[in-house]
């Protein structure tokens, strides 16, 4: 089976499951089908709870990190001139999500960010999670706590598709992720578009 990507130039499925479950994106949603594809890795290949154990360990290791830097590095980035307007746009997507849930209740804030988590789709995962955790400036521990059960649900439907779909759940992640760049860059081409029309106007 042709690949897209090739994994393997990490050597070992386990250091790739835990690298490819802390990068944005792809996450563990993504690492779980790399660690378990025998397509990558032949015999090597991971069962399904050494993938989803890998993929744990790895996001378990971000969360908190995230929380406390992706704010300051935002702030940092809209300063420069090169990234301002790629850190702008991540700012109002959080922002975005952030606002549906800062009228709730502390509780329901708390429990969304898990739901939010537990959805295993695109851009909602930990990255996601994590970032509305800061802007709304919830409880640092709580919010860890709240991304990493939420991420385990997540990671639990994904190590069972893996498990049943074999190296075609790969190809729905490759796919899916994919899919979000061509959304991405579609809204980007959009919205420039409709600025440029009104700057005629």
């Amino acid at each position: 089976m042709l690949l897209l990507i090739d994994f393997s130039f990490f050597k070992s499925p386990w250091l790739a499951t835990i690298i490819i479950s802390m990068l944005p994106i792809f996450e563990l949603k993504g690492s779980i089908p790399v660690g378990m594809s025998k397509t990558l890795w032949n015999e090597y290949a991971l069962n399904f709870y050494e993938a989803f154990l890998c993929a744990m360990i790895g996001t378990i290791i971000i969360t908190p990190i995230l929380i406390l830097i992706i704010t300051p590095i935002l702030n940092y980035l809209k300063r420069t001139k090169l990234l301002k307007g790629l850190a702008q746009k991540v700012e109002n997507k959080i922002k975005e999500n952030s606002l549906k849930n800062s009228r709730s209740t502390l509780i329901k804030q708390y429990f969304a960010l898990f739901l939010f988590v537990a959805i295993p789709l695109p851009l909602t995962g930990v990255y996601m999670g994590c970032a509305i955790a800061s802007f709304l400036k919830l409880n640092f521990w709580l919010s860890c706590l709240c991304v990493i059960i939420g991420n385990f649900i997540s990671g639990v439907v994904i190590t069972i598709l893996s498990y049943f779909c074999g190296d075609f759940s790969l190809l729905i992640v490759l796919a899916f992720t994919i899919l979000l760049v061509l959304i991405l860059l579609f809204n980007h081409y959009k919205k420039k578009k409709l600025n440029n029309q009104n700057g005629d106007v």
